[in-house]
C-alpha cells in the first residue's frame, strides 16, 4: 500500500495502467472561471486531497484517498488530473483523467470510467447557459 500512496502524492507520477480514463471537454467559459468549475468538481467525490493547482500551466492534480478497507473493500488510490487551455476568449478545453495509483493495476471494477462521466456530467451541467456564475 505504501507504493500507491508515493505514487498518488509524487507530482512527477507518470505511470499508467490498462484502466486509465480519459476524456475531453469545450466550456464556453473563461479560463479563469473554467479553471474554477474544474476544482470545484473535486468536491464531487470523497477524501480527495489537492496536490498542484497551477493557474499559469492550466494544471491541476488530486488525490482520491481510499476509505478504511472495512469500509469499502473494493476501494483504491486513484489521482484525477485536468489540463486546460484556451486559444479563444470566453472559450476553455479541458482534459481530464482518472487513473491508477499503480502501473500494475489490471481492474477497477469500472471506477476510473465512473470518476470521468462523473466529471463530465459535473462540468456540462455547471456550465449550461442557464447558470450565472461570479
Amino acid at each position: 500500500m505504501y507504493r500507491s500512496y508515493r505514487n498518488l502524492l509524487n507530482l512527477d507520477y507518470m505511470g499508467t495502467s490498462v484502466v486509465d480514463r480519459a476524456d475531453y471537454i469545450t466550456l464556453s467559459l473563461p479560463y479563469h472561471l473554467a479553471f474554477k468549475l474544474c476544482l470545484d468538481s473535486l468536491s464531487e467525490f470523497g477524501n480527495q486531497r489537492i496536490i498542484l493547482e497551477d493557474r499559469a500551466q492550466g494544471r491541476i492534480e488530486a488525490a482520491l484517498l481510499p476509505e478504511p478497507i472495512w469500509k469499502d473493500p473494493l476501494n483504491s488510490c486513484l489521482r484525477i488530473s485536468f489540463r486546460l487551455g484556451s486559444d479563444e476568449e470566453g472559450i476553455t478545453k479541458v482534459e481530464f483523467l482518472s487513473k491508477a495509483a499503480l502501473p500494475t493495476v489490471r481492474f477497477d471494477f469500472g471506477q476510473n470510467e465512473k470518476n470521468v462521466n462523473q466529471i463530465r456530467t459535473f462540468l456540462q451541467k455547471s456550465s449550461s447557459p442557464h447558470k450565472t456564475m461570479k
